[in-house]
């Protein structure tokens, strides 16, 4: 009796010095990585990494925008984000000398180019060929619009899926649409089949992590780092590997 007595005390007592990270996240689905449900596989990792009873999740959903703009003003403790220079003002991931560290990522993403299937449209990794007077379609929020601009691409960021991109696509609305390959792939399966094809080459493989607000890190840096430590260590498990199987 006394030592379950003691166990739940203690149970307690962990549990009261969680830290809580109130966590944004993309209202719309981002299969597989993120989902409105929680069902997402980014997400998944967060749970498991956070089993020790160190860290505490607090869900929110929003737009990516808004996320984002939370997480600069300090409203929202951090998000699953790519690394991008304009963001390191006020926010951080794991770091290897003055670049990302891939290996503390939750996940890496590949993001492919569409286009009208049969159109001039071409990508060699570097640069784009045959694009007509139409943008290139990116969603709002996502790093790919800044990296379309410094190639000197005119950008459409008012789309708030991946799926409202290809469908401007499909209309002649935009030249292209640079979109997460299991997410477009869906839909061009259910919707776009014969229409919108990807093209070989990746537009950019993307490491996804949790990004925390700076202050807030500054605060709590010691749990961050463990928490992080966490991701990674758990990424690699056997049942974390086995977990994602069973999305292929």
């Amino acid at each position: 009796m006394l030592r379950l007595l003691t166990a739940s005390l203690c149970l307690i007592a962990c549990n009261a010095s969680a830290l809580t990270v109130r966590l944004c996240t993309f209202d719309r689905p981002f299969a597989p990585y993120t989902m409105p449900d929680g069902s997402g596989q980014t997400q998944e990792l967060l749970r498991r990494a956070a089993k020790g009873g160190d860290i505490k999740i607090e869900n929110t959903f929003a737009p990516r925008a808004r996320c984002l703009a939370q997480l600069e003003h300090g409203e929202t403790d951090a998000l699953i984000a790519a690394y991008a220079p304009e963001r390191v003002g006020y926010g951080v991931i794991p770091m290897q000398g003055a670049q990302p560290d891939d290996s503390y990522a939750l996940a890496i993403t590949r993001f492919m180019v569409y286009r009208r299937s049969g159109s001039a449209v071409q990508w060699n990794g570097k640069q784009f060929k045959g694009l007509g007077p139409q943008p290139v379609g990116v969603q709002a929020g996502f790093i790919h619009g800044p990296l379309l601009r410094k190639l000197g691409v005119a950008v459409d960021d008012g789309a708030k899926s991946a799926d409202q991109n290809l469908s401007k696509l499909a209309f002649d609305r935009l030249s292209a649409a640079i979109a997460q390959e299991a997410e477009a792939g869906f839909y061009i399966s259910q919707a776009y089949k014969g229409r919108i094809e990807a093209l070989p080459t990746p537009f950019h493989l993307t490491p996804l992590f949790l990004m925390v607000n700076r202050s807030f890190y500054n605060r709590n840096r010691a749990a961050i780092d463990a928490y992080w430590q966490a991701i990674r260590t758990t990424r690699q498990t056997p049942e974390y590997q086995t977990y994602l199987r069973q999305w292929r």
